[in-house]
């Protein structure tokens, strides 16, 4: 029931693209920036393009709201959070898929952030992601905000 609603619910919600960077690294975005399409994210999604990530933008620095689950995921992720100056505050490595809705395990960041990364698993690994790193959103995410 909750797969056969989220799938609708990605009927009338639709994500902005954009572009972020990292040292010499780009990737295509998809932005979630309300409510609606945070809530729904990667969730039933069966794969990301290797070239790709999620980007969560909220209105202010918090660790609450950008809690997340990896309840509905079909596939492992790595996660970078981000502070208002585009700093990474913190990361988690190959956050694995949920066997259920209620066995789902929460990830928050151990600084408020303002922006959540989700990239494919590897990724941070691969491009040197360390914490303080800083990433640069590109003119079509600056317009977004």
């Amino acid at each position: 029931m909750v797969k056969m609603f989220t799938r609708l619910l990605y009927k009338f919600v639709t994500f902005d693209i954009s572009q972020i960077r990292y040292k010499k690294h780009t990737y295509r975005a998809y932005v979630a920036k309300n409510t609606l399409s945070r809530a729904l994210g990667l969730m039933h999604r069966q794969s990301l393009p290797s070239n790709y990530c999620m980007l969560f933008i909220f209105p202010r620095e918090t660790r609450l709201l950008t809690t997340l689950t990896m309840a509905n995921m079909h596939f492992p992720i790595d996660v970078v959070w981000l502070n208002k100056r585009l700093e990474a505050v913190d990361k988690i490595e190959s956050a694995k898929p949920s066997k259920g809705v209620f066995t789902s395990k929460e990830y928050a960041p151990k600084e408020p952030a303002m922006y959540v990364l989700e990239f494919n698993a590897g990724t941070i690994r691969k491009i040197g992601v360390k914490l303080g790193s800083r990433f640069d959103l590109g003119d079509e995410a600056k317009k977004i905000l």
